[in-house]
């Protein structure tokens, strides 16, 4: 048995509003949470752990370098990069449906809404997913894997056997720790987005 442990990056930086923040914006994660994650050191220090994988984006590696210890090389993991999210990747989100997180899931079920900019052609949830699991099937030992809600969420949802369209019902806060357990080939969550540092959904 080995444990595999999903990691949010820190809350992201905006230079002007919140956007939708897929795969294809790449922006840095505030210095405050770049202090708190140095944090995680502690919960990790006494997990064994054998390699540290961050998705490729920018939010992510920066989240997993202010807790990896000394000497220790991140590897990227890009089947855990976030999901892209078409037309509305880097769109201001009070111009998108009042949640743009149900938006998406309504645009893999071929729904639309009048008046909001169409989303072309974004990532299905359960490409999303299957993609995800495959790449975390392919970390090796003891991990940690520092990645993003809608795919640790995603991921979740498809061990849990639950209907892609309910994956939003799981709050993922930013540095939240969720634990995957791999026994026999079969993943199994243990610990659904535990708030070690007390952040809250920030």
């Amino acid at each position: 048995m080995r444990t595999i442990y999903l990691v949010r990056h820190g809350k992201p930086y905006f230079e002007g509003p919140r956007i939708a923040l897929g795969q294809g914006n790449d922006v840095p994660v505030l210095q405050e949470y770049l202090e708190k994650a140095k944090d995680l050191r502690g919960y990790f220090a006494d997990k064994d752990i054998d390699f540290y994988y961050s998705s490729p984006l920018l939010r992510a590696r920066q989240t997993l370098s202010a807790f990896i210890p000394e000497g220790q090389r991140p590897i990227i993991l890009p089947g855990i990069i976030e999901a892209n999210y078409g037309n509305w990747e880097g769109v201001d989100i009070t111009k998108l449906t009042p949640s743009y997180g149900q938006g998406y899931i309504d645009s893999c079920r071929g729904v639309t809404y009048p008046g909001i900019p169409d989303i072309g052609h974004p990532e299905h949830v359960h490409d999303v997913s299957t993609r995800a699991i495959e790449a975390l099937r392919n970390t090796t030992g003891n991990s940690v894997v520092v990645a993003h809600t809608t795919v640790i969420s995603l991921t979740c949802s498809e061990l849990y056997g639950l209907d892609w369209r309910d994956y939003r019902q799981y709050k993922i806060p930013y540095l939240s720790i969720t634990t995957v357990k791999e026994e026999d080939g079969k993943l199994t969550v243990e610990e659904l987005a535990y708030d070690y540092l007390e952040l809250g959904l920030s």
